[in-house]
């Protein structure tokens, strides 16, 4: 119905604007909050991913051995070829932080699940495309925000 849809249009308007404020509020906050450790989780994921593949593994074992290799040198050759280690041992050591956690596996999960739902979710009825009381998809255009979009 045409209040229901004033109704939904004044609800999206109202949470775009607290969204959007220039004060900071707690939505902002909590909303770039999720968003880091969405990208955090996704960057474990993709550099996991990259570690899990055959040159991630040939790479891996490869500084394995020279870690191992070094641990075995005498300390004056170790400290000389120090500068020439240094990327190994810094990439090695690395792994553990780029480990996936589970916490990143239920993060990564519910986004999943939230891109599902919006995107079998129906769009929200165009106001300024259907006439008032028609039933229906969003026109062409999609959902506009009178305050947003600048064309009413």
């Amino acid at each position: 119905s045409v209040d229901q849809n004033v109704g939904i249009q004044a609800a999206l308007d109202e949470v775009v604007s607290l969204v959007l404020s220039p004060d900071g509020n707690f939505v902002q906050r909590l909303l770039i909050d999720q968003v880091t450790a969405i990208l955090d989780a996704g960057g474990r994921e993709l550099f996991s991913g990259v570690l899990s593949s055959f040159p991630g593994s040939v790479l891996r074992e490869a500084l394995r051995t020279q870690r191992s290799v070094t641990e075995n040198m005498p300390e004056p050759l170790r400290f000389a070829l120090s500068p020439l280690l240094f990327p190994g041992d810094l990439l090695s050591s690395l792994y553990p932080l780029v480990a996936v956690t589970d916490k990143d596996t239920k993060t990564l999960d519910s986004v999943e699940q939230l891109i599902s739902i919006l995107g079998n979710a129906r769009e929200p009825q165009d106001l300024n495309d259907n006439p008032a009381g028609t039933a229906g998809t969003a026109g062409a255009g999609g959902y506009k925000s009178p305050g947003i979009s600048g064309s009413s």
